[in-house]
C-alpha cells in the first residue's frame, strides 16, 4: 500500500511496507492513487505499463500522454527497486544489523523511577507542589526499586545499554535506597 499526501504544497508518497518516502509531483500522486484504486495493478505492481495505467488515468484527465508515460516510467523504476508498492515481507527489519522490536515484544530501554515523593526545600514556585505533587510525601522502598530494575532488565531484549533515572521531589532524600538499587 502506498499513501500519497501533500504538505505545504509539496507532494509525497509513503510506501508502507518498505518505509520509503518519495517527493513526487501532482501527476505522480494522481497516478499512484489511480494504481491504488485499480485492484489488479495494486495486487501486482509489475503489471504497470503505459497502456493499462494511462487508460484508467486518461478517462478523467486531459494530460499529454508523454507526461503520463514519463511519470509511469519513474514509478515503475521505484517499483522495480522495491521502494514503491513493495510486497509485505516476513523478514525482520534491521537497524545497525539488529532486528527492530516487533509489536508485542515489549522492549524497554529506559526507566524513570520516582524514588522520592518529597522535597527538603519546599519551594513555593515548584511545579511539583513542593515535591509532593499535591499528595502525601513518601519514599520508595529498596525492594520495590529493585523489582523495577529487574523488570527493566527482563524486558530489555538484547539491548546492552539501559538508562535509569532517579526522579522525585528530591531523589537524594532517599539516597540509601538509591545506593541499594545501584548495587
Amino acid at each position: 500500500m502506498v499513501h500519497c499526501f501533500s504538505v505545504l504544497g509539496e507532494h509525497f508518497a509513503l510506501d508502507v511496507e518498505s518505509g520509503s518516502i518519495h517527493a513526487i509531483d501532482a501527476l505522480a500522486a494522481e497516478l499512484i492513487d489511480s494504481i491504488n484504486a485499480n485492484v489488479e495493478i495494486a495486487k501486482d505492481p509489475n503489471k504497470i505499463n503505459g497502456l493499462e495505467a494511462c487508460y484508467f488515468y486518461s478517462q478523467a484527465k486531459e494530460t499529454p500522454m508523454g507526461e503520463i508515460n514519463e511519470a509511469l516510467s519513474e514509478i515503475k523504476t521505484l517499483v522495480n527497486k522495491g521502494l514503491l508498492f513493495s510486497q509485505k515481507s516476513d523478514a525482520p527489519l534491521l537497524r545497525h544489523g539488529v532486528p527492530l522490536p516487533q509489536p508485542g515484544d515489549q522492549i524497554i530501554k529506559a526507566l524513570c523511577i520516582h524514588i522520592s515523593h518529597s522535597c527538603n526545600l519546599n519551594c513555593g514556585y515548584c511545579f511539583a507542589g513542593q515535591g509532593a505533587y499535591g499528595g502525601e510525601a513518601g519514599l520508595m522502598g529498596a525492594k520495590t526499586g529493585i523489582k523495577a530494575i529487574d523488570f527493566l532488565i527482563d524486558h530489555s531484549g538484547k539491548r546492552r545499554n539501559l538508562e535509569i533515572d532517579f526522579f522525585g521531589g528530591e531523589p537524594l532524600l532517599n539516597f540509601e535506597t538509591v545506593k541499594q538499587m545501584v548495587s
